[in-house]
């Protein structure tokens, strides 16, 4: 993972200018050869989310590669780069995945296997990104609402409401991130019509363990929000309690002026 963002029309153009031979798609640039980046073999696969997969000895042009990626990145954040791997033989039958080994066909379903195992090592990277940004995320969370007792105990109720509030929509927004943001276990558009390639997908994503991993940070992020519901539920109740406090002792305060002003009649009748 190189950038949080790729613009891939714009890195198609950066190609274009150094004689890249690719294959381009609104979601993928697959550069199968350029020699002004030192890449004459093997072949590099970009997504707009900002991952590159290097295939063979495409290895040795990724830093010929960077920045390219880097001008073509649309956020420009500074990021920790993650990355997987898997090892890849060639074979005259069908592509196959076994215990972390591609074995990756010279018939001409090559390109298509490419591209379709690209897309699931592009998500188990995306993943290793998530992880770490959800899971520090949500540590900063319990951080949090180990601090909240303390208010709670001081009885600032509202400033625990605005807080609770906050932070439940922020984990809301991990879920979101997550699940809908990143679509990791949505098949790619471009391999809809190819049941073969969608096949080799999920048995990549497999490889990575995606569908577990995504379902533990899920059950993650659901403890946080069953959390802090447990915590404003609370706070509803000292609040709502608070209130009663303050409309009994109000009546109560009403009943005693009442009572002064009754008895204080009855001494001036009696004058």
């Amino acid at each position: 993972m190189l950038s949080h963002n790729i613009n891939l029309h714009d890195l198609r153009v950066k190609l274009h200018k150094h004689n890249a031979k690719y294959t381009f798609n609104d979601s993928f640039v697959l550069v199968k050869e350029c020699p002004d980046l030192s890449h004459e073999s093997g072949c590099v696969f970009f997504t707009n989310s900002g991952v590159a997969v290097l295939w063979g000895n495409s290895n040795n042009s990724l830093a010929s590669y960077r920045p390219l990626v880097q001008e073509s990145d649309e956020t420009n954040t500074p990021f920790d780069e993650f990355s997987e791997s898997l090892d890849v033989i060639e074979t005259s039958g069908g592509t196959l995945v076994h215990d972390g080994t591609i074995s990756l066909t010279t018939s001409d379903d090559r390109e298509y296997d490419q591209i379709a195992i690209s897309f699931a090592m592009n998500n188990a990277v995306k993943l290793n990104y998530l992880e770490m940004d959800i899971t520090k995320a949500l540590e900063l969370k319990n951080n949090a609402i180990n601090e909240l007792v303390n208010v709670v105990k001081s009885q600032n109720l509202d400033r625990v409401a605005r807080t609770l509030f906050d932070l439940e929509t922020r984990a809301h927004n991990c879920r979101y991130r997550l699940n809908l943001q990143q679509d990791l276990l949505e098949y790619p558009d471009v391999l809809w019509d190819y049941d073969k390639q969608c096949d080799l997908f999920n048995r990549v994503q497999n490889a990575f363990d995606i569908p577990k991993r995504l379902d533990n940070l899920n059950h993650r992020i659901s403890w946080t929000i069953q959390t802090l519901n447990s915590y404003s539920e609370y706070v509803r109740h000292k609040h709502s309690s608070r209130l009663e406090k303050i409309i009994i002792a109000v009546i109560s305060v009403e009943l005693a002026l009442a009572l002064i002003q009754a008895l204080r009649s009855n001494m001036k009748r009696e004058h």
